[in-house]
């Protein structure tokens, strides 16, 4: 039985990272950058009407699938949406994709595999998350401790849900909320790459 639980894990892995492979080889075999397919991604969903605020939340959620960081992503909520809007916006797909990362985390490995003890640095981490979750997953994330790295191994760690996505939720927001703030200096005008975003920032939004 415990071998059957393994392997179902390992599948999951496989699948998990062939999904990886297969998006890098998109890429590559369609010539195209992640700055580019990022851009796309930006004028796609100013095209889609009123089905924007769906799709941003899937990508947005799908993404640590990936591993492809947050921060472009709350740029771009800022580009795409009205400030205010780009807030409830990123806030809704940030709840999402805490969620999403720790059930990945839980049902590739937690659900199945305990953390072997020679493992001995994650055996720590996981003991000082259990020792005061919330505090320990609040701290994390204000010291931007990898985003969706944590998510995955809280969920391999079986730590209590609702303290982690409290804590990853107040925690992670300071940075998104800066992110779409930068991203709204640019709300309604065309860009086609980061190097304009920095280029021609407005600090008095930030």
């Amino acid at each position: 039985f415990m071998r059957q639980k393994h392997l179902l894990s390992l599948v999951l892995v496989l699948l998990w990272l062939t999904l990886v492979v297969c998006f890098y080889m998109f890429l590559s075999a369609t010539d195209r950058t992640f700055e580019t397919f990022f851009f796309e991604i930006y004028n796609f969903i100013q095209k889609s009407g009123g089905w924007w605020v769906a799709f941003f939340v899937i990508l947005y959620c799908i993404r640590p699938l990936f591993f492809i960081i947050a921060t472009p992503f709350d740029v771009l909520s800022g580009l795409i949406f009205w400030f205010w809007w780009a807030v409830g916006v990123s806030l809704l797909a940030n709840i999402s994709s805490i969620a999403f990362s720790y059930f990945v985390g839980y049902s590739t490995a937690g659900k199945y595999v305990a953390i072997p003890k020679r493992f001995l640095r994650l055996k720590k981490m996981e003991g000082k998350i259990r020792e005061n979750t919330f505090f320990h997953i609040l701290m994390l994330r204000l010291v931007a401790f990898p985003f969706d790295l944590l998510s995955y191994l809280c969920g391999v760690f079986k730590i209590p849900f609702r303290k982690f996505w409290i804590a990853s939720l107040l925690g992670s927001y300071p940075f998104t909320f800066i992110a779409l703030t930068a991203g709204s200096a640019f709300h309604g005008k065309d860009v086609y790459s980061f190097a304009e975003l920095t280029q021609n920032m407005n600090y008095t939004l930030l």
